[in-house]
């Protein structure tokens, strides 16, 4: 038997930034990287490409039938049979494609290999415990009902998402001594600072969220005319297909400046020399972007909302670790 191989599920660009940092920090080689986006070939590992699934009935119907997906994934265990040691990487387990594969080759190659779940970052969710609510419980068994139709069977849970069955091995992290470990080991990711272009103006930019908070337009308005500042610029989330808010604050202030391109964050901020950012709702982005330019750029949040409120303990102990302050 071959030795060792690495699994890794990526859901996002984020995720696939991550993945890459945790492969070359740890030098691991021998890697699968199962994703539902496109990413570019590399000699670092094999890409199993799965296409997102389209929750409508009629998609669900045609996989159902179909079920390719569950079809591209029985190629890769066929694969698996002969290493010894397998090494899962998943982001949480509330998604059907990363709850499948955990959950399946945990139990169909525990017995015969060694097989690791390990938790990679998801954003903030390694800083603090976040826990189902009751839409997410709903949303928990419409993944269970889609999974059976694929083919791909979703085992349902409560509580955290990070570690429900308690069989993690371990957790990954950039931040440990943040990190909730839910009693497993913390390994670190290590990560290299980056210094910002010189920066003469004050421009700010304005990060959106999946989650229009009341009176935001009020908040930004207050702390936009209380600042002065020389350009504004705003990002959507990733997630959200057309943003209200933009067009609302477009009539607040008609110099603002939509950034629709596609770079990561931090080469946002440097590409357009960006000193001061706000979020609509906390962002994982301001995290990542005051730990990646040493805590050197002014950052403000709205934590103030009813997603977050049960949380807010935490998020004050991650501003404060990271230098933001609320707006």
């Amino acid at each position: 038997m071959t030795n060792k191989i690495h699994i890794f599920v990526v859901l996002t660009r984020y995720h696939y930034k991550v993945v890459l940092d945790i492969i070359k920090a740890y030098n691991l080689y021998n890697n699968i990287i199962i994703s539902t986006i496109q990413i570019p070939e590399d000699s670092f590992y094999e890409v199993v490409y799965i296409e997102p699934l389209n929750h409508s009935i009629k998609n669900l119907l045609l996989e159902s039938i179909v079920r390719k997906r569950k079809k591209l994934l029985d190629i890769l265990y066929s694969k698996l049979k002969e290493y010894y040691n397998i090494e899962i990487f998943i982001p949480h387990y509330f998604n059907i494609i990363s709850n499948y594969i955990a959950n399946y080759l945990f139990r169909r190659f525990d017995n015969v290999n060694k097989v690791r779940i390990n938790i990679y970052p998801d954003g903030i969710l390694s800083y603090y415990p976040y826990t189902l609510s009751f839409k997410d419980i709903f949303k928990n068994y419409i993944y269970k009902f889609a999974s059976i139709l694929m083919g791909m069977n979703y085992k349902v849970f409560y509580g955290n998402i990070i570690n429900p069955f308690n069989e993690v091995f371990t957790i990954y992290s950039y931040e440990p001594k943040l990190t909730c470990s839910y009693g497993v080991e913390v390994k670190k990711i290590p990560y290299s600072i980056r210094n910002l272009p010189l920066v003469k103006e004050n421009k700010l930019l304005i990060l959106g969220s999946t989650h229009t908070p009341k009176n935001i337009e009020m908040l930004l308005y207050k702390f936009i005319e209380k600042e002065k500042f020389h350009k504004i610029f705003y990002k959507k989330h990733p997630a959200v297909k057309e943003d209200k808010l933009y067009r609302r604050l477009k009539k607040l202030f008609p110099s603002l400046q939509n950034i629709t391109n596609d770079l990561f964050i931090e080469d946002i901020v440097y590409k357009y020399k960006i000193k001061t950012i706000v979020s609509v709702e906390f962002s994982t982005a301001l995290v990542d972007l005051q730990r990646i330019y040493d805590k050197n750029l002014f950052c403000y949040a709205n934590i103030n909302t009813p997603r977050l409120k049960r949380y807010k303990k935490y998020f004050k102990n991650i501003m404060k670790a990271f230098n933001i302050k609320e707006i």
